[in-house]
């Protein structure tokens, strides 16, 4: 998976895995930025979450979630 394919039935799936964990869960990827955008989209289109607070601290982190803003909008679209 890369940044331009996340689809909404993934943010969808990673939203409902968190929300079923009885435990706290480890996401992974090389970097950790696709498991922090999947868990920032997750938050701004199911918990109301600010895209632009969790890339701002996402970078004070040293993410670069600049995308997650456009892509919150381009995701909502999606059917």
């Amino acid at each position: 998976m890369t940044t331009s394919s996340i689809k909404k039935a993934d943010v969808v799936a990673f939203h409902n895995a968190i929300g079923r964990a009885k435990t706290p869960i480890l996401a992974h990827c090389r970097s950790g930025t696709r498991c922090y955008l999947l868990w920032g989209l997750s938050q701004a289109m199911f918990e109301n979450a600010s895209p632009l607070q969790i890339a701002a601290k996402a970078a004070q982190q040293g993410f670069d979630l600049r995308v997650l803003p456009a892509l919150v909008e381009k995701l909502q679209a999606e059917k």
